[in-house]
């Protein structure tokens, strides 16, 4: 078995972007010195048994030889630093002891600043001259969701089918769905992914336009079915498309980098929306180990918040107008209540004023009485005759009753 491999086996190393990781670095070794892993580990092992003082190795000078060939050829400090680790974990899982390498310092690297990474302006420059329809989709996606390379490509159409379940029948078939999609505006996917380095469940969303997209690719494909890749791109692929792109845009490179490739889609979506926790948490970034144990998002809540970063992340000028989640539900409850107190209160008003109204005719009615005295008085005196009548009366009856008295 080939050292490379048995490493898999033995490691339990069974993604392939995880190889990957590991045979880029080995391939470019191996072709440096001239010799295969399995003779390098070997040569290395070799030196143990021999006694040879580590600093006299030659392990030492063929890994001192491997990063000063990728300072050469201009590669980060990130890509140099990530290649050294994997090259020097293969020895240490051999049992080989690695010797102390000097520090060093890339003369060009510096920071990246905000200038350094592409903006709305370069993103829609690039969309206006590409005609491609896959393409166009895969930039509106990377650039709205945040979601690197290798999530990307490795979506499949259910995903899609999935993070668009509001907004259709899904009994329906494939290519109803994508009927029922194009018929609608301002539809926001929710997405369930799974961060393949790290194997991190998370959500994230793309924007209405790159829905459009997406739905406008998956039209012009015939016999799909719910398990092909989303995009059908592979890593090669995708990374020979970044590199065209920004090449025919004249863009260069920038501090040893492409100006335009696919990180720094995902650098543009968190520096847009300008909130570190809610950019890692659409990214798929591990959050500390107590957040990550006790606290789990809501995945409407995230709809919510990427709603509120949307006009940020939208690089030509669309105006969403209506989203059918659950917080829109709210707020349109809310202000059909609030209308409806309003009303009541005109309501209460009217006849409050009503009451007043009524209130001054009655006391205006009883004040007119008290200014007609001698109405009064008159009615009074005419009462009193009537009584002294029949009073006069009763005592003549009584007389009669008892003459003797």
């Amino acid at each position: 078995m080939k050292i490379l491999e048995q490493l898999f086996v033995e490691r339990n190393i069974n993604k392939k972007s995880t190889k990957d990781t590991y045979k880029i670095p080995v391939k470019q070794y191996e072709k440096l010195h001239k010799q295969t892993l399995d003779e390098l580990i070997q040569e290395a092992d070799n030196e143990e048994e021999e006694r040879i003082r580590l600093k006299n190795r030659r392990i030492k000078t063929r890994l001192l030889e491997f990063r000063q060939y990728m300072i050469n050829k201009e590669l980060s400090i990130n890509t140099i630093n990530a290649r050294m680790v994997r090259i020097t974990t293969i020895y240490r899982h051999f049992e080989i002891e690695i010797p102390r390498l000097p520090p060093f310092q890339h003369e060009d690297e510096e920071f990246e600043r905000y200038n350094d990474i592409p903006t709305i302006e370069d993103i829609k420059k690039v969309i206006e001259n590409i005609s491609n329809p896959k393409q166009k989709a895969i930039i509106l996606f990377m650039a709205s969701s945040g979601t690197a390379l290798n999530e990307t490509i490795h979506l499949t159409v259910n995903d899609f089918i999935k993070a668009t379940k509001d907004y259709h029948d899904n009994n329906k078939d494939i290519q109803e769905i994508l009927n029922q999609l194009e018929q609608q505006k301002d539809i926001i996917p929710l997405f369930e992914m799974i961060r393949l380095k790290t194997n991190y469940p998370y959500y994230t969303c793309c924007s209405p336009e790159a829905t459009k997209s997406i739905v406008i690719f998956l039209k012009t494909r015939k016999n799909i079915s719910l398990e092909d890749k989303l995009f059908k791109y592979g890593k090669t692929s995708m990374l020979s498309m970044f590199q065209r792109i920004n090449s025919k845009m004249g863009w260069g490179r920038v501090k040893g980098r492409r100006f335009f490739r696919s990180h720094a889609l995902r650098k543009f979506n968190a520096t847009a929306i300008e909130d570190v926790n809610f950019a890692n948490t659409i990214q798929g970034r591990q959050a500390d180990s107590i957040t990550k144990a006790y606290f789990k998002h809501n995945p409407k809540r995230i709809k919510e918040k990427y709603l509120e970063h949307l006009p940020k992340l939208t690089i030509n000028e669309t105006i969403v107008n209506t989203i059918d989640d659950e917080g829109t539900k709210r707020i349109k409850e809310l202000e059909k209540q609030v209308k409806k107190s309003d009303e009541n209160l005109k309501e209460l008003e009217e006849r409050y004023l009503e009451y007043e109204k009524r209130m001054d005719e009655i006391i205006k009615g009883r004040f007119k009485e008290r200014k007609e005295p001698n109405e009064t008085i008159n009615t009074i005196k005419e009462s009193e005759k009537i009584t002294r009548k029949k009073s006069k009366g009763i005592l003549e009856e009584d007389a009669e009753d008892y003459p003797d008295e």
